[in-house]
């Protein structure tokens, strides 16, 4: 009798065993399918930044924003008003798109003393750390004309840097 119930209980601790494995297997299962849907969305998306009447600021400080921006592939939309200065730095990012009527304001390096210009090796420097920033044709265009306006801003519209080649936004 003794070891008829011994093999009794066996079977049900195998039994028992068998089901708990049979629930983990389940839960497993039910984790994935529910949560698969979620992370293939959360790599699907992209943060965006919409860029509104920037008149630009710090050449340094927006220097580490593009590459934050390139790192994390956020995408960048110039949709509405002016992009000046520093701002039009963000048009060599991969994923920045213009809307026809922006106002890009171009200008030269300068001083931080207003009317006093760079030394000549400083200009170099800082023209072709910016025209580092800008697309091959916009690059050009900088490096050939807008650099020396060191004084106001040189004008483009989004609709011309569109047919320079800059993509459009939809």
């Amino acid at each position: 009798m003794q070891a008829d119930q011994v093999i009794k209980q066996n079977s049900q601790s195998r039994r028992a065993s068998a089901r708990y494995f049979g629930y983990m297997i389940i839960l497993f299962m039910a984790f994935i399918v529910a949560f698969l849907p979620l992370g293939a969305h959360a790599t699907q998306t992209r943060a965006v930044l919409i860029i509104r009447n920037d008149p630009g600021g710090p050449l340094e400080t927006r220097i580490k924003e593009i590459k934050n921006l390139r790192a994390t592939h956020t995408q960048v939309r110039i949709t509405h008003g002016y992009c000046n200065s520093a701002c039009t730095l963000y048009l060599g990012l991969r994923n920045t798109c213009v809307s026809r009527d922006v106002s890009f304001g171009f200008h030269g390096p300068m001083s931080q003393f207003y009317g006093l210009a760079l030394p000549p090796d400083a200009f170099e420097y800082w023209s072709g750390v910016m025209a580092a920033h800008y697309p091959a044709s916009i690059r050009a265009w900088y490096l050939s004309d807008a650099r020396y306006t060191t004084v106001g801003l040189r004008q483009l519209s989004g609709r011309e840097l569109i047919k320079r080649g800059v993509r459009e936004c939809h």
